[in-house]
């Protein structure tokens, strides 16, 4: 397993900018102060309604992100129960028939472990989308004769019982291609990189007041930032960090191993 340390870099990148700002704050405070211009007027109010702003922001993007990562994790399971439930009814199709279907269905399930297993272990993107597109061409060659098979069935089960569960197999796998491209738009991480710089300032500007900074509230408030910034990320992008999907991707190993 090969782990990204995109999102770590990112966050230390997050906390140092804010560490940096709660410093220009201070100091121009500290110049002001000196200046005789320094004042506290209504920085509470400004700081708590930038602070209200940005804190909503980050719990929206946090919820979205983490519906999000559920919704990845449910299609895992859909998936594998839809391709097991297609699988078991491959008996209604004729003896004569079977064999090849069976072997694509496991040339299939293969690719679509694959293709995950890739991404995974190597990140390496191109590799993973011809997976898919393996994927996507068995796909076609297995609604292809199945249809060729109810065609030339006397009997309706076919038609009725497994054509029905190969299009909803079909379908939770399009829908988990897609989910894995639905991501926060970059304009909100902005907003919220933008408003806590800003903020950071205004929050050193504020403790201008004393001679020395209290490392422990400024050190305390930009790692809050950065670790919600951080857990947001993994969230995001399960596949590149720590938080994984390794053990529910298991869940369509064994079905493969249960395709004798």
């Amino acid at each position: 397993m090969t782990v990204s340390f995109l999102p770590l870099y990112v966050t230390c990148g997050f906390f140092a900018a804010i560490i940096i700002c709660l410093e220009i704050g201070w100091w121009i405070g500290q110049w002001h102060q000196s200046a005789g211009k320094w004042s506290k007027t209504g920085g509470i109010v400004v700081n708590g309604a930038m602070f209200v702003l940005l804190g909503l922001l980050v719990a929206f993007t946090f919820a979205s992100a983490a519906q999000r990562f559920e919704a990845r994790r449910h299609l895992i399971v859909q998936e594998t129960n839809a391709l097991g439930t297609a699988w078991l009814r491959l008996d209604l199709l004729a003896p004569g028939d079977q064999p090849a279907m069976r072997d694509l269905f496991r040339r299939y399930t293969d690719s679509r472990i694959a293709a995950y297993r890739t991404w995974g272990e190597t990140g390496d993107m191109d590799a993973v989308r011809q997976e898919l597109n393996n994927g996507e061409k068995m796909r076609n060659e297995i609604w292809t004769i199945a249809v060729a098979a109810a065609n030339a069935s006397a009997s309706p089960a076919i038609s009725v019982v497994l054509l029905p569960a190969l299009n909803e197999m079909f379908d939770i796998t399009t829908t988990r291609n897609l989910y894995n491209k639905m991501h926060t738009p970059y304009i909100i991480y902005m907003l919220i990189f933008a408003l806590s710089m800003v903020g950071s300032v205004t929050v050193g500007y504020s403790m201008a007041s004393d001679k020395k900074r209290s490392w422990i509230h400024l050190a305390g408030f930009a790692v809050i930032l950065a670790v919600s910034m951080y857990t947001i990320l993994e969230l995001e992008y399960p596949r590149y960090g720590i938080i994984r999907f390794d053990a529910i991707d298991h869940a369509l190993v064994n079905l493969r191993a249960e395709m004798k």
